[in-house]
């Protein structure tokens, strides 16, 4: 004889893209959700701006800043902004398009990079800036370059010193070459590099001593806004859909230990890694594969 115990089905949004979206499985968000599904916790997408009129997304948006004009407008003109916020916090469990990582977090826009997908160091450093000045708690950049500059790198500073979380891509060049990329080098910023449906650091996910964690970037299905034919979902590939895995993920952790410094969030996500590749950090995976179910089980016991 033993005990006969009660068995319940895991946290199943109802979104139409779901079975697409592998990514959710592997970082083991299902169960996540079955702790936190998150607050409205305000994650900036420091990008090409965001489609404010995506179905998935307007409902979650707060005021957001075009560095090229100064103003609020912040809508996209080129699509990749609109994807990052789908990954890390699109509406979820409403029945259509996809699911964010974290569903209950904000998404701020902040429009750094032009209609070709491009922006220079003061923009980028004008619109984290003001994103962290109106509220943002993570920061996600999914974008760089190989140049280190004092720019960037004291706005990264500024963040960090206002305990934001700056999480950034790796970059796409290990077959041109593996250059680090900045931002994500910078010792206060979380880098992300990519792997596929098998957990493998993919081919193009820029490696190195920088990479601090991993996530999913292969057929990555998101909010998408394409020129020509506006708002609808399509899959992404790249280092830079891994990044607001990661983000939201930080965003469900924030979300149940609010007490938590930025430098204590990032602790939580590393140490939580699936370890992948050689033992401990590696230049692929740093601490392993993104795992959110143990993030928030560790982000329960974890002392501050």
């Amino acid at each position: 004889a033993e005990p006969n115990h009660r068995r319940r089905a895991f946290r199943q949004p109802n979104d139409s893209i779901l079975s697409q979206q592998w990514a959710l499985r592997n970082v083991q968000a299902f169960d996540a959700w079955e702790i936190t599904t998150g607050e409205p916790l305000v994650i900036a997408i420091v990008d090409t701006g965001v489609s404010g009129s995506h179905p998935d997304l307007s409902s979650k948006m707060v005021g957001g800043y075009n560095a090229f004009t100064g103003g609020s407008d912040a809508d996209d003109n080129e699509g990749h902004g609109t994807a990052m916020a789908g990954v890390a916090a699109a509406e979820s469990d409403n029945g259509a398009g996809i699911a964010g990582m974290c569903w209950g977090c904000k998404i701020m826009p902040v429009k750094v990079l032009d209609e070709r997908g491009g922006g220079d160091d003061a923009l980028i450093a004008r619109g984290i800036r003001w994103a962290v000045d109106n509220g943002a708690r993570i920061i996600n950049l999914s974008l760089g370059g190989p140049d280190d500059t004092q720019t960037i790198r004291d706005v990264i500073q500024y963040a960090h010193d206002r305990g934001a979380l700056v999480i950034a891509s790796s970059g796409n060049g290990q077959a041109e070459g593996n250059r680090t990329n900045y931002p994500a080098a910078y010792d206060t910023v979380v880098a992300v590099s990519a792997t596929g449906n098998s957990d493998v650091v993919t081919g193009f996910s820029t490696t190195g001593p920088q990479v601090d964690i991993a996530a999913p970037g292969v057929g990555i299905w998101s909010t998408q806004w394409f020129p020509g034919e506006g708002n609808t979902y399509a899959p992404e590939n790249g280092t830079s859909p891994a990044a607001p895995y990661v983000a939201g993920a930080a965003g469900l952790v924030w979300s149940l230990r609010p007490d938590l410094s930025n430098d204590a969030v990032a602790c939580v996500l590393e140490a939580s890694a699936d370890d992948k590749g050689a033992p401990g950090k590696d230049s692929e995976y740093g601490w392993g594969r993104l795992n959110a179910l143990r993030a928030l089980q560790l982000a329960q016991s974890y002392s501050s």
